[in-house]
């Protein structure tokens, strides 16, 4: 785990191990939104502060984007990362910690959500997913229109009797994600606190 400390310019956090403030090696290149390491720095500040209060997980992946890479190429497929990132961040709540886990997987830790409140932000970003048209360059340098994009959501739920770190928490909600993926893509599996029994649905529409 990376350690922090104020950083004297005023910019938030700094390294303690290399001294730079966090925004110049925290956030990704490619999409804008934390990267891993970033995400996990400012996800774990929120979790020491988090005992008594709800906390919730949500993990995005999309559906068939290999496909996208496979048709269009890899700058094409960076684009559509690139929409999907700021439909993430324009979706849910100011205080939520938006992050790119690597790959076409994103992370929104969501301080204060119950199992309602996650279900509906996680259904609000698949709607947003599928109404985006992505335009962007092919391989050959054509200019295309991608569209019909979706994704899964796996989620987890912690009460305010919860306590947990970072891995295990991205563990459980990875779990839900693989299983909205077996069930059918494009829809959210939330799970709460332990608890067997799955708020399992298909996103409801506009």
């Amino acid at each position: 785990m990376v350690s922090t400390w104020p950083s004297l310019s005023g910019q938030g956090p700094c390294c303690s191990a290399c001294g730079q403030p966090l925004g110049s090696w925290g956030t990704d290149k490619y999409t804008g939104v934390l990267n891993r390491e970033g995400w996990e720095v400012r996800v774990a500040s929120v979790l020491d502060g988090s005992l008594g209060h709800a906390i919730a997980l949500l993990v995005l992946d999309l559906d068939h984007f290999k496909a996208v890479n496979d048709r269009y190429g890899h700058p094409a497929g960076d684009a559509v990362l690139r929409v999907v990132a700021a439909t993430l961040t324009a979706a849910v709540r100011r205080e939520d910690i938006v992050g790119r886990y690597g790959g076409d997987e994103f992370m929104a830790l969501l301080p204060g959500a119950n199992r309602a409140c996650a279900k509906g932000i996680a259904e609000r970003i698949l709607r947003r997913i599928r109404d985006s048209v992505v335009e962007a360059r092919s391989a050959d340098g054509r200019s295309v229109f991608i569209a019909g994009l979706t994704a899964s959501v796996g989620g987890v739920v912690l009460n305010a009797r919860g306590s947990t770190g970072i891995a295990d928490l991205v563990r459980r909600a990875d779990e839900n994600l693989l299983s909205a993926k077996r069930f059918g893509k494009d829809r959210v599996l939330i799970a709460a606190d332990g608890d067997l029994s799955r708020n399992f649905c298909r996103p409801r529409l506009r």
